[in-house]
């Protein structure tokens, strides 16, 4: 009875997996129950399992659970998104350190370029403001006074007409008076050294006459306003003159101590060529106060000399050697140390800097 109530439930199993089949199949499979398992041909049963006695369908083993699988494409899916993350933030890191170190490295030429404009720039003011106070000191005119016109008062700037790159302008009347006492410095020197002693009136006035008149041409070129280029040039070049003219007469007549005018011409002749070498320099040498007052005592004492007064003469022209050596040493150092700073202004100004391939 068992048997039959087996076979009959078999035969009604395979009846309806029969039926079953053409709808599988027109679903492409859809719908089919993953668990189905391969039949046998002969009997429908699986292979692998025995018909029970007790008539009952064989357990079919069931597939791997849905909730395992899940798991594992979530845990994948977490993996892959770990180091998706882990990989942004260490490209986010690279690029932050590339960015630091560029905005850094910019940041220090950015500085470097700032440091070296307000260098020029604080060149350029400086030079820009010794233009322009040199500028105003040569173009500002001295206002004429009782004190400047008589040569006592000598603060102002020099004239423009006086300075380096302006004419000469040599027929004026101040320079009129400047060729005459050269030219009588000549005569000079015939009359005194044509006498027995050397102490005649004649060549005494006339050495008197010609170191008086140094004082006139300038007071004339106040006085009128005609400064020239050639006056500046002529006028010590005649003092010199007319002291080596008197010296050469005393030293002829043995008047004065032969060291003294041993030691006075050669300071004339070098004073003569300093000058020269400072012109061809452009470099300016203005009368220092020691020049002005050793003027006093050598001519005072070559006259006394000249008009047979001896110790007198001895003593001024003493005083007036000393004086006179003071004054080319202040010479050949305000000479020295314009050219110190002419060099040291040249070798100052840089070449403006240019960007280049490192910034």
């Amino acid at each position: 009875m068992a048997d039959d109530v087996a076979v009959t439930y078999r035969r009604s199993s395979r009846a309806r997996r029969r039926a079953s089949a053409p709808a599988d199949r027109c679903a492409g499979g859809e719908g089919r129950d993953p668990r189905a398992v391969a039949l046998s041909p002969s009997t429908g049963d699986r292979p692998d399992e025995e018909p029970r006695d007790d008539g009952t369908p064989p357990p079919v083993p069931d597939a791997a659970d849905p909730a395992d699988a899940e798991g594992s494409l979530r845990r994948r899916a977490d993996r892959a998104r770990a180091t998706t993350r882990k990989r942004r933030d260490q490209v986010r890191e690279k690029t932050k350190e590339r960015t630091d170190h560029v905005r850094e490295r910019t940041r220090e030429r950015t500085e470097q370029v700032r440091e070296r404009t307000d260098q020029v720039r604080d060149r350029a003011m400086e030079r820009t403001e010794h233009v322009r106070e040199r500028t105003r000191e040569l173009t500002e005119p001295a206002r004429m006074t009782v004190y400047r016109l008589f040569g006592i008062d000598r603060s102002g700037p020099p004239p423009i007409e006086t300075l380096a790159g302006q004419p000469l302008r040599v027929w004026t009347i101040p320079n009129a008076v400047g060729l005459i006492r050269l030219a009588f410095i000549p005569v000079f020197l015939v009359l005194a050294l044509s006498t027995d002693g050397g102490t005649d009136a004649l060549p005494a006035l006339v050495f008197l006459a010609i170191a008086a008149s140094d004082y006139l041409d300038g007071f004339l070129a106040r006085l009128t306003g005609q400064y020239s280029r050639f006056g500046t040039l002529l006028d010590p070049l005649t003092d010199r003159a007319l002291v080596v003219a008197g010296g050469i007469v005393c030293w002829h007549f043995d008047l004065l101590p032969r060291e003294a005018l041993g030691v006075l011409v050669a300071r004339e002749l070098y004073t003569t060529d300093a000058a020269r070498r400072a012109l061809k320099k452009d470099v300016r040498l203005g009368v220092n106060w020691w020049g002005r007052l050793a003027v006093w005592p050598l001519m005072s004492g070559l006259f006394a000399a000249l008009v047979g007064v001896g110790w007198p003469a001895k003593v001024a022209v003493v005083i007036g050697v000393a004086m006179a050596i003071m004054a080319t040493i202040r010479y050949e150092r305000d000479g020295r140390r314009q050219l110190r700073e002419r060099a040291a202004a040249a070798a100052a100004a840089p070449s403006v800097p240019t960007a280049g391939a490192n910034g």
